[in-house]
């Protein structure tokens, strides 16, 4: 049986970041479910619909570690400070001392959603995006940028302002 116990304020605040991306449709299971992650001091609630990945951490006062699926739940206006969830056996019990709610965990595979978070930069350019963006509309010169090598959209991060470049597969010579 794995057990961990959690404020039950910041598990409020997970389950409400994470419960509108719980996907609608059956024949993807695991997706009409909140994979729950535990490692080290972290809980981590996970939930896909296909489109939109929604993830949300907080601490743990104690437990240990373990992930599965369980189904959505509401958390009842009457629990204490603390809330205590234990997996055993395909099961998952949610216990907020005036009350207890068990589920059947959801079988399948969740996504691999922490490779969705790739974290490693390959380079770093820094520039003035005033600039950039007024040669981009031609009006201080021309702008040409080659990434031949890359296999992934480009992202220009400046002053609280994104601007993406998407791929372009190569053109044959």
């Amino acid at each position: 049986m794995n057990k961990v116990i959690v404020k039950t304020q910041e598990l409020k605040r997970v389950l409400e970041t994470v419960k509108s991306g719980v996907s609608k449709q059956l024949f993807r299971p695991a997706f009409t479910g909140i994979y729950i992650e535990v490692e080290g001091t972290m809980l981590t609630m996970v939930t896909c619909d296909g489109y939109k990945l929604f993830t949300s951490s907080c601490e743990i006062v104690e437990g240990n570690e373990f992930n599965t699926i369980t189904p959505i739940f509401k958390i009842p206006k009457s629990a204490e400070k603390e809330s205590t969830i234990e997996v055993d056996n395909g099961f998952i019990t949610f216990d907020f001392i005036n009350e207890k709610h068990t589920f059947r965990t959801i079988k399948g595979d969740f996504i691999d959603w922490k490779s969705m978070f790739n974290k490693q930069n390959t380079f770093k350019i820094n520039f003035n995006p005033k600039l950039l963006q007024d040669a981009l509309k031609g009006e201080t010169g021309m702008v040409e940028l080659e990434f031949s090598d890359s296999l992934s959209p480009m992202l220009v991060l400046g002053n609280g302002k994104k601007l993406v470049l998407p791929m372009r597969p190569k053109k044959d010579e």
